[in-house]
C-alpha cells in the first residue's frame, strides 16, 4: 500500500512475511515455557489467576500468549517479562473477573497499571512480582467460586442442515465488524454423527471433521483441536458449537462449520446417565416372596388421562402438590420429558430430571427420578408419586414403595415389567468382547489404565460390534475380579489399574461367578 512498484511492494510483503513467521515462533516458544511453568510451579487448585514470569519475553507477544493460556486453562491470567530491574506486563481476564479491579487491589505493589475488565496492562519491580502474585489471588478468592471457573459458551441459536446455505453465510456477515461488544454468532448443531476424522495442518495442529447428519454430509474443521482424534473417532455421536462459514476451492463455494466446542450427544450424554444410574440402583433387585411383592404392589392407584401422564401431572400441580414422576427405561425418560416440555411451559421452570437420588436443596415441583435409589430418592417429601413406563423388575419397585404411604403412590396406566436384553444382560460374547479388548491393550505390560468405562464401552462397542454402555462393562470387569482373571487397583481419583493375571491356557467357567448368575437372573425377575 505504501509504494506503486510492484517489485518493491514484493520486497516489503516478503520481509512482513518473514516477520510474522519470527513472530508466531517466538509467541510459540513463550506459550510452551508459559504452560511448562503452570503445570510443574502453579497449583491450580488453590490459585484461580494464573501469574507467570519470564525473561526477556517480547513485549508485543505477551498479551496473546495471556488471551492462550486463558483460554487452555479458563482462568484471568497475567504474563510478566523481567528484563533487568524492570518487569511488564500483559493480563486477560474471563466473565465475571474485572481485570481493572483486580489491579486497583495490588496497586500498592504495582508502578503502574491500566486497562479495563477483560484486558489490562502493568509495570512493577521483579522483587515484587510473588506479592503481587499473592494479593491478586486473595482478591480472586473472595470474588471467584469454582463455578466461575467452568467455561461457558452462550449459544445464539441452533441450527440444522437445512441452515446451512451461502446465502445464510452471507447473512450472517452482514451483523459484522465482530469483537467484545458486538460477538460473532455462535450456533449449535446437535446429534452429528462422525464419518471421518483426521489431522491437518502444519505440525497437525488442526482436525478436519466429516460429519453425517442422517445421510447428508457436513464438513467442519477445528483449529488447535488435533486433540480431538484421541477421544473422537469414527461413528460417534456429537453436539457442536460452532460458527458457519464459506469454504472456497477450485472454484466452487461450500459451507463448512468452524467448531469451538464440541461434546458427545446430549442424548449419548442422556444414556450414559441412565447406565451409571442403573448400576446404582440394580443390587436392589432381590427376589422377595412373591406374595408380599404382590400384595403390596396391588395397592398401587392406576390413573390415565385423556391427556396422557402430562395432563395427570397438571391436575397435581393446579392443586399445589408436589409430584416425582419415576423412570425406569430410557424411553420412559425420553417420552416423559418430551411431554413436559410441551405440556408445562405456561408453569415456567416446574420440573426437574434426576437420577438416582435427589438434592435436598433444589426438589422441583415435578420432578422426575431415574432409577431411583430406594435409600436415597427422598420420596416421602411428595405428595403423589407416579410410576411410569416399563420397569426391570416387580422385586425394584417393591423396595422402591415399602417405605412410601402407598395412598400417594400411583401407576400410570399399569405396571409394566420389560427390558432389552442387550441393554443389560451380559451374554458371553460380552465378556468375550471386553475381555479381548483389555488383552489387546496391554499386550506389553499386562496391565492397562481405565479412567473412563464410558469410552471403554465405547471402544468395545465399536471394534466388536457388539451392544456395550457403562452398566455393562463395569459388571463383566467385576466377573473377571470376581473369577481372579483380572485384579484391580486404584488410580488417581476415580480410575483403576487392571491387571491381566496369568491363566495359561485354562478355561473359564462364567457360571462359577455369583454376579453372572445373577445377572443372568434378571431375566426372570
Amino acid at each position: 500500500m505504501t509504494t506503486d512498484d510492484e517489485n518493491e511492494a514484493l520486497e516489503i510483503a516478503k520481509e512482513l512475511n518473514e516477520q510474522n513467521i519470527l513472530r508466531k515462533q517466538n509467541e510459540l516458544a513463550i506459550f510452551e515455557e508459559a504452560v511448562n511453568i503452570v503445570e510443574s510451579d502453579i497449583d491450580l487448585g488453590k490459585e484461580k489467576v494464573i501469574v507467570v514470569a519470564g525473561e526477556k519475553w517480547h513485549h508485543g507477544v505477551i498479551g496473546i500468549v495471556s488471551s492462550k493460556i486463558t483460554e487452555k486453562y479458563y482462568r484471568p491470567s497475567i504474563l510478566i517479562s523481567v528484563d533487568g530491574d524492570e518487569a511488564k506486563g500483559s493480563a486477560r481476564s474471563i466473565e465475571g473477573f474485572n481485570l481493572f479491579k483486580a489491579l486497583v487491589h495490588c496497586e500498592e505493589v504495582l508502578e503502574k497499571y491500566g486497562g479495563h475488565e477483560q484486558a489490562a496492562g502493568l509495570a512493577l519491580k521483579p522483587e515484587n512480582i510473588d506479592d503481587f502474585r499473592r494479593m491478586i489471588n486473595e482478591y480472586a478468592d473472595s470474588i471467584l467460586d469454582e463455578g466461575d471457573l467452568v467455561p461457558r459458551m452462550k449459544i445464539d441459536v441452533r441450527i440444522t442442515r437445512q441452515d446451512m446455505t451461502v446465502d445464510n453465510c452471507r447473512e450472517l456477515k452482514l451483523l459484522a465488524p465482530f469483537g467484545e461488544s458486538n460477538p460473532s454468532p455462535v450456533l449449535r448443531y446437535d446429534n452429528l454423527r462422525v464419518g471421518e476424522i483426521r489431522l491437518v495442518g502444519q505440525d497437525s495442529r488442526h482436525a478436519k471433521i466429516r460429519f453425517d447428519d442422517n445421510g447428508a454430509v457436513i464438513d467442519a474443521i477445528c483449529f488447535n483441536g488435533g486433540r480431538l482424534t484421541d477421544y473422537y473417532s469414527e461413528s460417534d455421536v456429537v453436539d457442536v458449537v460452532c460458527s458457519m462459514e464459506v469454504n472456497s476451492w477450485n472454484g466452487r463455494e461450500n459451507v463448512q462449520l468452524n467448531i469451538k466446542d464440541i461434546r458427545l450427544g446430549e442424548t449419548v450424554e442422556r444414556q450414559n446417565k441412565f447406565y451409571f444410574s442403573l448400576d446404582r440402583c440394580i443390587d436392589f433387585i432381590i427376589r422377595q416372596e412373591d406374595n408380599i411383592v404382590d400384595e403390596v404392589l396391588s395397592k398401587i392407584q392406576a390413573i390415565e388421562y385423556p391427556g396422557g401422564i402430562a395432563e395427570a401431572i397438571n391436575v397435581f400441580l393446579s392443586r399445589g402438590e408436589k409430584t416425582a414422576v419415576l423412570v425406569n427405561s430410557p424411553e420412559g425418560l425420553e417420552f416423559i420429558e418430551r411431554d413436559l416440555k410441551k405440556a408445562l411451559l405456561s408453569y415456567g421452570d416446574t420440573y426437574g430430571i434426576f437420577f438416582s437420588s435427589l438434592p435436598h436443596d433444589s426438589i422441583k415441583p415435578v420432578s422426575v427420578v431415574v432409577n431411583p435409589h430406594p435409600e436415597e430418592a427422598l420420596l416421602s417429601n411428595f405428595d403423589r408419586v407416579i410410576l411410569f413406563g416399563a420397569w426391570i423388575s416387580k422385586y425394584y419397585i417393591y423396595q422402591i414403595v415399602r417405605k412410601i404411604d402407598l395412598k400417594r403412590v400411583y401407576v400410570y396406566n399399569k405396571i409394566i415389567i420389560d427390558f432389552v436384553d442387550d441393554d443389560i444382560i451380559l451374554k458371553r460374547q460380552d465378556m468375550a468382547a471386553v475381555y479381548k479388548y483389555l488383552k489387546s491393550c496391554s499386550e506389553e505390560s499386562n496391565q492397562m489404565v481405565l479412567e473412563d468405562l464410558f469410552a471403554l464401552a465405547r471402544n468395545v462397542s465399536r471394534k466388536y460390534g457388539i451392544s456395550m454402555n457403562y452398566f455393562k462393562v463395569k459388571r463383566a470387569i467385576q466377573v473377571f475380579e470376581e473369577l481372579s482373571l483380572i485384579k484391580k487397583l486404584p488410580y488417581g481419583e476415580k480410575g483403576q489399574v487392571v491387571i491381566l493375571n496369568n491363566i495359561g491356557n485354562n478355561r473359564t467357567n462364567l457360571e462359577n461367578s455369583c454376579l453372572f448368575r445373577n445377572i443372568q437372573m434378571l431375566r426372570s425377575v
